[in-house]
């Protein structure tokens, strides 16, 4: 869902929110970088001389249209936030997972090694709403 080059307001929140309901899914989180939050954190209400702010902080963090905001690092560079329902992601092992068991002949004793390919998997992608900046 393209924002535009800068978010002055919460209605795309607001209509990610909604678009994800139409396709099946509760969002649970918005995932941000930490700068993206602190921008929204900042803004103001349109209102003539006002410094009260759009979001307020809440016991167990921030809430942007009423679903808890997450922050991390590793949102990329393009994206402003994802919104992502929780009962819909899914830890996926890939095939070839292996455990192998052979001695240590130094310690008297066994080594185990397992080598595995793991990942994200969404059974409903049109579900996960991004917020972005189309170029």
């Amino acid at each position: 869902m393209d924002t535009g080059s800068s978010l002055t307001n919460l209605d795309k929140f607001v209509s990610g929110r909604y678009a994800a309901e139409a396709h099946g899914s509760k969002l649970t989180h918005w995932l941000m970088k930490p700068a993206t939050a602190e921008t929204l954190s900042l803004l103001k209400k349109l209102t003539t001389g006002s410094n009260e702010s759009l979001i307020s902080f809440v016991e167990d963090g921030l809430r942007i249209a009423g679903v808890p905001v997450i922050t991390s690092t590793h949102v990329d560079a393009n994206t402003f936030a994802w919104g992502v329902d929780a009962s819909q992601l899914r830890y996926v092992v890939r095939k070839g997972t292996t455990v192998e068991r052979f001695p240590c002949v130094t310690n008297d004793g066994q080594w185990v090694r397992a080598i595995t390919r793991v990942s994200w998997g969404y059974p409903n992608p049109a579900g996960v709403i991004r917020l972005y900046d189309v170029p």
